[in-house]
Order: structure tokens, then C-alpha cells, then sequence
């Protein structure tokens, strides 16, 4: 309800439209913006950790060990990424990437594909655990997950960009914060 009061729907899209706010120069440029971003973002996607008996070699169904990248793999395999938050018709972007990418490689592979260099510093692949969205690393592997959640780039819009064959990069009708706004809504 809260992101009402600045323009934004109070939705999941809402959200999304605020994200981006925060990404224009005159808010992601600035050092009070930045570190609490970065204290929200800390929250918001905190990495799991391992539990003790994990550390210890027990069972590790909670949180599998993070795959590493093996050179005997190099098979082409399709990723699809859907749009976070899922409505009906959330967009979606198939990429190919090899079977031993990182996150990293996947977002840059969605990147080329829509020609948009700003997928890899505003796009963040998520998975849901419980209630919460967790961000994956960007050197973690892909291993056999083919179907991730992308938030931070509004991929109808730039699939639709891709179709019709012209260069939009963001939304210009989501409402806009002043620095005070986006001030005040951080806090």
C-alpha cells in the first residue's frame, strides 16, 4: 500500500515499476540510495545459508552445494525466463545456453538475444523459497534448472521491442520518484 502514495500501482507489477524507478541516474547515482538499496536488497534476497549438519557433511536436501562449472559438459540446452511477478501471460524469453553456464551466462545470454547490455545489471534471477524470493548468485550454475524467474527488466515490453524490431529500453509511463520521494519510500 505504501507505494500508492508515490504513483505505483500497490501490486506485484507496481513493484516491479518501482524497481526500476530506482535505477534512473539521478537515484541509482546517489550514495544514501545506494547503500539503503543495498540494505533492502540485503534483506529482501538474503542467500541461504547452511545449516550446521550441512557443514558438517549430513543432509543437504535443504540447500543443495553449489554446482561448479565441469569442462566435460558443452551441450546446448534452452533456458526459459519468465517475468517476476507471474500474472496471466507473464512474458517469457527463451534463451540457449551450454548445460555448465553460470546465472551470470544466462542473463547475459538473454542480454544478447534482446540486445539490451542493461539485462545483466538490472535483471536478477530469483527463485521463490517459502514466502520469500532469493536471489541466485551470478557464478552459481545453472545445473539442470531450465525454467527461472527474472525480475528488475520488464520482459513484455522488450520481447515486444524484439518482435517489432525497435530499440525501447524502459517503460517511461510507470511513474517517476524525486530524490526525496524515493527518500521517503526507502525509509
Amino acid at each position: 500500500e505504501a507505494i500508492g502514495k508515490y504513483g505505483f500501482e500497490s501490486s506485484p507489477t507496481g513493484v516491479v515499476q518501482m524497481m526500476q524507478a530506482f535505477q534512473e541516474p539521478h537515484l541509482a547515482n546517489d550514495p544514501d540510495i545506494q547503500q539503503m538499496t543495498g540494505y533492502i536488497n540485503h534483506l529482501l534476497f538474503v542467500e541461504p545459508t547452511m545449516t550446521q549438519e550441512q557443514k558438517q557433511g549430513g543432509s543437504a536436501t535443504e540447500i543443495a552445494p553449489q554446482q561448479k562449472k565441469t569442462a566435460n559438459k558443452d551441450e546446448l540446452v534452452h533456458v526459459s525466463l519468465v517475468q517476476y511477478p507471474e500474472e496471466n501471460g507473464a512474458a517469457q524469453l527463451e534463451v540457449e545456453v551450454l548445460d555448465n553456464a553460470t546465472m551470470g551466462e544466462v542473463l547475459a545470454a538473454a542480454a544478447a538475444k534482446l540486445g539490451r547490455e542493461d539485462v545483466t545489471t538490472k535483471g536478477r534471477l530469483v527463485r521463490k523459497q517459502g514466502g520469500t524470493l532469493i536471489s541466485f548468485n551470478k557464478e552459481e550454475a545453472l545445473g539442470r534448472r531450465r525454467r527461472l524467474l527474472l525480475m528488475g527488466v520488464d520482459l513484455k515490453q522488450a520481447t515486444q521491442s524484439l518482435e517489432l524490431g525497435t530499440d525501447v529500453e524502459a517503460d517511461t509511463s510507470a511513474a517517476s520518484l524525486s530524490l526525496e520521494q524515493a527518500k521517503a519510500l526507502q525509509w
